[in-house]
């Protein structure tokens, strides 16, 4: 997805959660930070911060921060409202496994009254695969390893629940590990931060729940600033 042309700026830190701090041009000032995740292996010194503008005359923050450049140089999406929209057009193209061009696909679909998960498709043999998607940004601080969850999350545990759930009635059933970040090149769950989440990960893969692992690439051409499901990446081993 284009994000267009974003403002460079010093990333000096986070604060009060959805409020980032940076500078540009001598000019310090506050952002919008659309995350909810600790952010955890993200807020060293020496990034850089690209921020979008808003086209709201009055909002209270009018520029929202995108993308970290991070002191190694490595990228990272830190603005978790648009990863869905990252996987729905890699469905879109067939860049999913399993999900051909021409599928019908719904966002924000309900499960039962109190469940919703990102993504309803529907293939052309009218069989149905569930998706829902987990923005990862967290890095191990001694390899190159993304992991999951950056924090106790029962919300993540549901979804693994209620995937479950619908395998067992006979649909496709998936959760997709969107790696948003450029400096990574495996995955794993994060069995240290939270212990359930890991035991329901091995009941959903015992159940059939299938774990889909997709890596961003986030680049600028002509100026204009891209995100895109670029590869598989294999768990670790």
């Amino acid at each position: 997805m284009q994000l267009g042309s974003l403002l460079t700026a010093e990333f000096l830190g986070r604060r009060k959660r959805f409020l980032a701090d940076v500078r540009c041009k001598g000019e310090s000032f506050t952002a919008h930070l659309a995350n909810t995740g600790s952010m955890k292996s993200l807020l060293g010194k020496g990034s850089s911060a690209f921020l979008s503008l808003s086209n709201n005359p009055t909002r209270k923050y009018p520029y929202s921060l995108e993308i970290l450049k991070l002191a190694s140089g490595a990228f990272a999406c830190v603005n978790t409202a648009r990863a869905n929209s990252i996987v729905a057009e890699a469905l879109a193209q067939g860049k999913i496994e399993g999900i051909p061009i021409g599928s019908k696909i719904l966002s924000e679909s309900v499960v039962d009254p109190h469940t919703r998960l990102d993504f309803k498709v529907i293939l052309p043999n009218q069989s149905i695969t569930w998706i829902e998607v987990k923005n990862i940004t967290l890095r191990a601080t001694d390899e190159p390893l993304a992991l999951f969850p950056d924090a106790v999350s029962d919300r993540a545990l549901k979804h693994l629940q209620v995937l479950s759930a619908l395998k067992k009635q006979g649909e496709r059933a998936c959760i997709l590990y969107l790696i948003n970040r450029t400096d990574v090149h495996c995955f794993d769950i994060a069995k240290e931060i939270d212990p359930a989440y890991a035991a329901g990960v091995e009941m959903a893969k015992s159940n059939g729940v299938e774990f889909l692992i997709y890596q961003t690439a986030i680049f600028e051409v002509n100026g204009i600033w891209n995100i895109e499901i670029a590869r598989k990446l294999p768990w670790k081993q």
